[in-house]
């Protein structure tokens, strides 16, 4: 993602549980979707959110794990 005010976006990764695709100013602008999860950073899309399995648990936006 890419901070107002900065040019630079190498250094700012997209964490775990969101995406950010092309012109995301802040890190919690797109969080993975309620049934969703993301274990890795740097996504820049919601397709790359994992769907969580079958009987596992994902209420909460922008997770980390499956419960």
């Amino acid at each position: 993602y890419c901070p107002v005010k900065t040019s630079d976006y190498s250094s700012n990764v997209c964490p775990a549980g969101s995406y950010c695709p092309n012109g995301t100013e802040t890190e919690a602008s797109y969080l993975c979707p309620r049934g969703t999860y993301s274990n890795e950073t740097g996504l820049k899309s919601v397709d790359e959110c994992i769907s969580c399995p079958a009987g596992r648990y994902c209420d909460k936006l922008g997770m980390t794990w499956y419960g």
